[in-house]
């Protein structure tokens, strides 16, 4: 699952890409729309008392095509086009701060 950046100006630096002899330049060849498309879902991540919760929209995408890694005790559901993954809160030790005297 990949987060995707804002870019305002996407669609604009896009067109003129798409229109290189129109504006006089050729296209800059190494933009991602000239390599291997990358796609990501819209997601939405909100926040619980004991887990985060990650909702991303896949409609048309099979459950079976649907691959989630994970290092830690994360369980996740796919219904009706939406994946929700379930990251348990883990408790925060917090230390104790101790104070240096400089002499």
């Amino acid at each position: 699952m990949n987060l995707t950046r804002w870019e305002p100006f996407y669609a604009m630096d896009k067109m003129f890409n798409r229109l290189p002899g129109f504006f006089g330049y050729g296209p800059r060849l190494g933009t991602a729309e000239y390599r291997d498309f990358d796609w990501s879902p819209s997601v939405d991540i909100s926040e619980t008392d004991k887990e985060y919760l990650i909702r991303a929209a896949l409609p048309a995408v099979k459950k079976e095509d649907v691959k989630v890694t994970y290092e830690e005790a994360i369980s996740a559901e796919a219904k009706e086009g939406v994946l929700t993954v379930h990251v348990p809160k883990t408790k925060v030790e917090v230390k104790k701060l101790a104070t240096i005297k400089v002499q």
